[in-house]
């Protein structure tokens, strides 16, 4: 896994603004930042070795790093990175293996952060149809295959459009969408399974007699010996887990944004 040899910020009170980075394949490169001009270069001390992304334009600078921050939500920094800049690309580089791979990122992050949301976009509206329909109900688990794309390619997206969306509307609207995903889970069948493992009866409205409250006791009963009950159970126990999962992704995603 790619490693943080070195690097100054403003939190460390190092001098100059830049990391060192060894990756997989053993190489090291250094990146240096000044004024809105950021040079990457292959060579533990930066001075010597070949250019893999050099820009002057303030404006191109900030923009690459908008899209590196795109790209790459899941950050692997250490502690003590806080320039948004210096940020967004030492967190791009440590997703690559090899100085290659480094140049190939950092020069065409623009590009591949307008093709990618413009896939995110699809994903989430497609998602939010599914959402319209109403067909899906919030009390039962539906098997993983359900969504029009694979889970975690939808987690991705809400990760990567709450970076750029424009207003704390739709960032509310996502994280809404999010909280549909949790019910989805491997291996539920074709067949939705409510939470208790059976299905409701009726609510009952009105004076609670003697026939009523047998007739609640042995839909009790019918519930609690229910052969999916214990299946039930154990999906709560998943989904209750995949919630704190994509609650704890969400929350990352508006940290990074209020950050950058």
């Amino acid at each position: 896994m790619p490693k943080v040899l070195f690097f100054s910020d403003p939190s460390n009170g190092r001098p100059g603004l830049g990391a060192t980075i060894r990756l997989d394949s053993g190489e090291s490169c250094v990146t240096s930042i000044a004024s809105g001009w950021v040079r990457v270069k292959k060579s533990r001390h930066g001075f010597f070795g070949p250019t893999l992304y050099n820009e002057r334009n303030a404006h191109k600078t900030a923009e690459t790093a908008k899209a590196l921050t795109y790209l790459y939500p899941n950050s692997q920094l250490p502690p003590g990175f806080t320039d948004p800049v210096l940020c967004a690309f030492a967190n791009a580089i440590l997703h690559c293996a090899t100085c290659s791979e480094v140049t190939t990122v950092l020069n065409e992050a623009i590009v591949r952060a307008d093709v990618q949301a413009a896939q995110d976009r699809e994903i989430i509206s497609d998602l939010a149809g599914l959402m319209a329909k109403c067909t899906i109900r919030p009390d039962a688990f539906y098997d993983v295959s359900v969504p029009p794309h694979p889970k975690e390619a939808i987690i991705a997206a809400i990760e990567r459009q709450i970076l750029w969306a424009p207003n704390q509307e739709l960032i509310d609207l996502l994280i809404t969408a999010s909280l549909f995903l949790r019910n989805f889970l491997p291996d539920v069948g074709s067949k939705p399974l409510p939470f208790l493992g059976e299905e409701l009866g009726p609510p009952h409205r009105g004076e609670m007699t003697e026939a009523i409250i047998e007739e609640l006791s042995r839909e009790a009963r019918r519930i609690e010996t229910s052969p999916n009950r214990k299946r039930a159970d154990e999906l709560r126990a998943i989904a209750d887990k995949e919630a704190k999962r994509i609650e704890e992704r969400i929350a990352a995603a508006i940290r990074l944004r209020e950050a950058s």
